[in-house]
């Protein structure tokens, strides 16, 4: 449970629901995590703890990137898969 993530900040663009979902077989970023503290977003774990994580992708498919206004709902290739890796390593889907 301290590696798992409960909570995370959503990117302003992909914010369209009331949760985050990617498709981990498709390496395409659905929701986005924020990015909103220097390149970093603030995760709850499910054994209570919070600690932030900071983002290594940057570029126009990164996981860092400026809000873009009324552009809620774009697929995103990860590549490089680094930060999605990070995600679907700290998530409770089944490895």
């Amino acid at each position: 449970p301290s590696s798992i993530f409960v909570f995370l900040g959503e990117h302003p663009d992909t914010i369209n629901d009331g949760y985050y979902m990617n498709r981990f077989h498709e390496y395409k970023w659905g929701n986005l995590p924020a990015s909103y503290h220097n390149g970093a977003t603030a995760l709850s774990y499910a054994d209570g703890h919070a600690a932030t994580h900071r983002w290594k992708v940057t570029g126009e498919h990164g996981t860092i990137r400026l809000p873009v206004k009324g552009a809620v709902g774009e697929i995103v290739p990860a590549k490089p898969r680094t930060d999605f890796q990070w995600i679907i390593d700290h998530s409770s889907v089944l490895k």
